[in-house]
């Protein structure tokens, strides 16, 4: 116990401090009332001397005797000095940490905080260890759903489906006596997986149903019942079905005489006519699906003549495969046969809206009359953003397309996705590489679908019994 008294006696109460050990520090003693000079705190009300000093006077002022207190735990955030790191105590309200040594850096700092909080009118609060900022404004949160709903959007189709899903889900709910359908349990999904295979649904609708469920619960409640065991339940249904004779429903593609043929049932004096052929030629000229087409604009159609001949090009904004809204854009071929070719048919559309002064917005719009030759107005009240575009949806779209093929006597299963299929499985069988195939359709880098295309045409030009048979 010498040690501390012998320390204190050699040294003035400036350098103890900043030099004193470990048993100084346990010996120390704190001095209440009025506030030290070296503390970078307004608000602090004691400071820590090593035993057998007191706090330096200020003018005017009378001494304070010196009573023991506890040893401090460590600061959260020390400091360069040893002493103060292990007996300052921490303040919640100024977290910022004074890293000089001297009383000037202690001031600047002061004068610092005294800045920032005069800049930001006391509306900013830093929170110690989270980094967090409060923010002023009775609009904040709009602003936080808003960024919400757009960080949760996905597809229109995939909305309307998983929509459908989960009303499904309620209905098996209240049949079945769940009573809190959002904390369903893994076995109330198998249960539902089942359910919907007895009301004769197939394989694919079982499979989306339980993963539009379990989205929907994931986005109400941040965390979803693992529908794993559901899945597997439903992927035995679906071999269940198979050995029964169930089959994928997948759309045709067109041959070049089914083309012909809806060709020769239209008009090329009716203006809903000319609007069919071109949406159906685009659509196999660069492989578009239904959705894509019904999101272009007429300034979506752009010519390039850098080159010896001037490419068109048609500029799909956002598709399923791209809800970033990247984009991307697609050269649309000249066909060597005039009746076939996508750019005459794109371009005899655009003239024909040219004519009736439309040279903006949706490129496929809806029309009207005993002829098919006025434009839809808008309509403003509509619940959906077609309607109020008068932009043909994809679900218009493709009902027109099976609507023409009907027209013309094409009995297999054309539906607004046999353009696609058309582009994919006829560029494959003439030679053409699966990734130039998938960036012209705009299909999801690594997606499946285009290398399961190629295998199926690859084994039909390479089947090894052509070598014997």
């Amino acid at each position: 116990m010498a040690v501390p008294i012998l320390l204190a006696a050699a040294r003035p109460a400036r350098n103890l401090r900043r030099k004193a050990g470990p048993a100084a520090q346990l010996l120390s003693t704190t001095v209440r009332g009025g506030r030290s000079p070296r503390s970078p705190y307004p608000d602090k009300r004691s400071e820590t001397y090593p035993s057998g000093h007191e706090a330096p006077r200020r003018p005017g002022r009378a001494r304070v005797p010196a009573t023991p207190a506890l040893p401090l735990l460590p600061r959260r955030n020390p400091v360069t000095c040893p002493i103060r790191a292990a007996t300052r105590p921490y303040n919640e309200h100024y977290p910022y940490e004074c890293r000089g040594r001297g009383l000037r850096s202690t001031r600047a700092a002061r004068r610092t905080r005294a800045r920032r909080h005069r800049q930001t009118g006391g509306k900013v609060t830093f929170l110690d260890g989270g980094g967090q900022l409060e923010l002023p404004g009775a609009g904040l949160a709009e602003l936080i759903e808003r960024g919400r709903a757009a960080g949760q959007r996905t597809a229109a189709n995939t909305r309307k489906a998983y929509a459908a899903d989960w009303r499904r889900f309620l209905e098996f709910a209240e049949q079945h006596g769940i009573t809190s359908p959002l904390h369903a349990t893994p076995d109330h999904l198998v249960g539902f997986a089942v359910w919907l295979s007895d009301h004769n649904r197939s394989p694919n609708s079982v499979q989306r149903a339980v993963a539009g469920v379990t989205w929907h619960i994931r986005d109400k409640l941040g965390q979803a019942p693992d529908h794993r065991p559901a899945l597997r339940a439903a992927v035995a249904y679906r071999a269940d079905a198979t050995r029964a004779g169930w089959r994928e429903n997948r759309a045709d593609a067109y041959t070049l005489d089914e083309l012909l043929q809806i060709k020769g049932q239209l008009d090329p004096r009716r203006p809903i006519d000319l609007r069919d052929w071109a949406l159906i030629m685009l659509g196999v000229g660069i492989g578009a699906r239904s959705s894509m087409l019904a999101v272009m604009d007429v300034g979506d159609i752009r010519e390039d003549h850098s080159g010896d001949e001037m490419t068109v090009w048609a500029y799909i904004g956002v598709s399923k495969a791209d809800q970033g809204a990247r984009g991307h854009a697609a050269p649309i071929h000249r066909a060597r046969v005039a009746e076939l070719c996508p750019v005459t048919a794109v371009y005899t559309w655009l003239r024909w809206l040219h004519g009736q002064g439309v040279t903006s917005g949706p490129l496929w719009r809806a029309l009207t009359g005993t002829a098919g030759d006025v434009l839809a107005p808008p309509q403003p009240r509509a619940t959906t953003v077609e309607a109020r575009e008068g932009r043909l949806s994809a679900d218009q779209i493709g009902r027109r397309v099976r609507k023409r093929a009907r027209a013309a006597g094409i009995t297999r299963k054309i539906r607004g996705h046999s353009g696609r299929a058309t582009f994919v499985t006829r560029s494959l069988r003439a030679g053409a590489l699966p990734n130039h195939v998938a960036a012209i359709a705009g299909f999801a880098e690594g997606s499946p679908q285009v290398q399961r295309y190629a295998r199926l045409e690859d084994a039909a030009r390479h089947n090894p019994a052509a070598h014997w048979l």
